[in-house]
C-alpha cells in the first residue's frame, strides 16, 4: 500500500514531460490472498480480485480490499473511505472495499510546527489512528546524490542546520512514535538552495549557519512534514539531490569519565 501510494503520489511530477492530453493516469488495486506461480504468471483468487480492484480504482486512484485494510490501518498516513460489499466478477462472494486518499502533508502543515506541534498525530487521526509522538532533538536523514549514487545518513539537531551537497537542511521539530507502537518517524524540515556553495565530505557539513539562504538565488526547495514510513508522500522534488527521515531520537548522553579510586589517587 505504501508502494501504491508512493507511485501515486509522484505521477504528477512524472507527467510534468508530456503534453496535455498524453499523460499517464494510473488505477491501483491492491488485495492480499493466496496465489500459483506457474513459470512467468500468476494465477489464483488473489490475482482476480486484485484485478477486478484496479477496475474499481478512481483514475490516479488506490482500491484495496477489506483484507489489505484490515493489515495496514493505523500504519501507514493515508485516509481510507469505506465504499461498502460490491460484487465482484468471476468472485463469489461480496467483498468491502476502500479508496485509499492520499494526504498533502505540505499543504496541511505549510503553516509550520510552531503553530500545531501535535501536527503529526493529527494527520494520523486523518487515516483512522492517533499514534502517541514523543518530540526529540535529533533526526537522522539519507541524504541521496542522483548524479553519483551516493547516500550519508546526516544526523541533523533542531536548531543546528547542516549542507549537503548544495543544499541547507534545518530540522524544526522531530517526533518519533513509541516502542510499543508501530514505528514512525515524523520530521519538520526546511531546505533551501545553497548554490553555488557546495560540500562534499561530512566533516565539511557539520557548521552552515554562515550559508546565505532563502533568496532570489537561494530559493527555499521545501517547508513541511517528513515521514518515514511515507517519503513519497511529501517529498523534496530537485533534480539531483533526495532526502528522507529515516528516524528522530535524543541525543547520546554524554559519558563522563570514572572517577579514580582512593588508592589510585594515593599511588599516583
Amino acid at each position: 500500500v505504501r508502494c501504491a501510494a508512493t507511485i501515486q503520489a509522484s505521477m504528477p511530477a512524472f507527467n510534468m514531460d508530456f503534453l496535455r492530453g498524453r499523460e499517464v493516469h494510473l488505477r491501483i488495486g491492491v488485495h492480499v490472498g493466496d496465489v500459483m506461480v506457474r513459470g512467468d504468471d500468476l494465477y489464483g483468487d488473489g490475482v482476480n480480485i486484485a484485478a477486478r480492484l484496479e477496475a474499481r480504482a478512481e483514475v490516479d486512484g488506490i482500491c484495496i480490499s477489506a483484507a489489505v485494510f484490515h493489515q495496514v490501518n493505523g500504519r501507514v498516513h493515508l485516509r481510507f473511505e469505506d465504499t461498502g460489499e460490491h460484487e465482484l466478477k468471476h468472485v463469489n462472494r461480496p467483498i468491502r472495499l476502500f479508496n485509499v486518499h492520499l494526504i498533502d502533508t505540505r499543504a496541511e502543515t505549510r503553516a509550520g510546527p510552531a503553530d500545531d506541534a501535535r501536527a503529526p498525530a493529527a494527520l494520523v487521526g486523518g487515516a483512522g489512528h492517533a499514534a502517541t509522538f514523543v518530540q526529540k532533538d535529533t533526526a537522522t536523514l539519507r541524504a541521496l546524490d542522483k548524479i553519483t549514487g551516493r547516500s550519508t545518513d546526516i544526523d541533523v539537531k533542531v536548531g543546528e542546520p547542516v549542507v549537503f551537497g548544495s543544499l541547507k537542511v534545518e530540522l524544526q521539530v522531530c517526533y518519533q512514535t513509541p516502542p510499543e507502537e508501530a514505528p514512525e518517524s515524523a520530521a519538520f524540515l526546511k531546505i533551501a538552495s545553497t548554490q553555488p556553495v557546495a560540500v562534499e565530505t561530512m566533516e565539511a557539513a557539520v557548521d552552515a549557519e554562515d550559508v546565505e539562504t532563502v533568496s532570489e538565488d537561494n530559493p527555499e526547495l521545501f517547508s513541511g512534514w517528513m515521514y518515514a514510513s511515507s517519503p513519497g508522500l511529501s517529498a523534496l522534488e530537485h533534480p539531483v539531490y533526495d532526502i528522507w527521515v529515516i528516524r528522530c531520537a535524543a541525543p547520546e548522553p554524554v559519558k563522563l569519565a570514572p572517577r579514580p579510586s582512593e588508592e589510585d589517587a594515593e599511588f599516583e
